[in-house]
């Protein structure tokens, strides 16, 4: 159970001291700024926890928001002050704020969710503590079936890991779906290409074809879509232009 017993209290920004850190976007964290600046009170608050031997306050929930006061340097923050509880109640807590309030990053979610399932909590139960579902929960962990090398380098280059997905599901050969994964996580594979990939595939008798003209024709028609579309409008305007020559 969550910890709902909690008193509101003004505390210094210094005895604050985060838990975890998230990926926050510069746009999102200029707008609480601007919010701070000119007087207003950000909507959600600081949600801390007091140690019990030291004198300060670990930050369970709100990491948006302390980044914003600290920017500001605002020195007193009121805060919920809970009692303490364990690393996985603070993480849950955390998880709950997260999907029910906060626009985080999908990396920031799968984070914590991927350290509840290697402390052996399944999708489902963590659905069950946080208020959402099961399949709310497994959207956010990473398919097996995705190479560790694309799992890496997506986090590194902080691409979109539910497009990772979508090509896992596609019903392609593996030597395709390693060039598409390639594609994505070198930024040339956006999720407006994916969308047109899953338009083609039903249109037409691709399945007909071997994996090598397949291939040639996604990258082709796909992967340079911008390229395809330029050669395909000039031929049409020469094409035009011919008629009354």
């Amino acid at each position: 159970m969550f910890n709902l017993q909690f008193e509101c209290k003004e505390i210094m920004l210094s005895r604050i001291e985060p838990l975890y850190v998230e990926n926050t976007s510069k746009k999102g964290l200029l707008t609480k700024i601007n919010l701070i600046l000119q007087g207003n009170i950000l909507h959600l608050p600081l949600i801390v926890q007091k140690d019990k031997h030291e004198d300060k306050y670990w930050l369970i929930a709100g990491f948006p928001e302390f980044e914003a006061y600290k920017e500001c340097d605002i020195e007193i923050v009121r805060c919920q002050v809970q009692l303490l509880t364990s690393d996985t109640e603070q993480r849950l807590n955390l998880l709950r704020r997260m999907l029910q309030y906060e626009r985080n990053t999908w990396i920031d979610r799968h984070k914590l969710i991927d350290r509840l399932v290697t402390e052996g909590y399944t999708a489902k139960e963590i659905g069950k503590r946080i208020g959402v579902t099961e399949g709310d929960i497994k959207h956010y962990l990473v398919h097996p079936e995705i190479p560790e090398d694309i799992v890496q380098l997506a986090f590194a280059f902080k691409r979109s890991f539910p497009n990772l997905e979508i090509v896992r599901r596609l019903r392609l050969h593996h030597f395709i779906k390693d060039r598409l994964y390639q594609s994505l996580v070198e930024g040339n594979l956006s999720g407006d290409k994916i969308q047109k990939l899953k338009w083609l595939l039903t249109r037409t008798k691709f399945e007909l074809l071997d994996w090598k003209e397949q291939w040639e024709i996604i990258d082709d028609s796909v992967i340079n879509y911008k390229e395809h579309l330029l050669s395909h409008w000039e031929e049409q305007i020469e094409k035009q232009l011919n008629v009354f020559a």
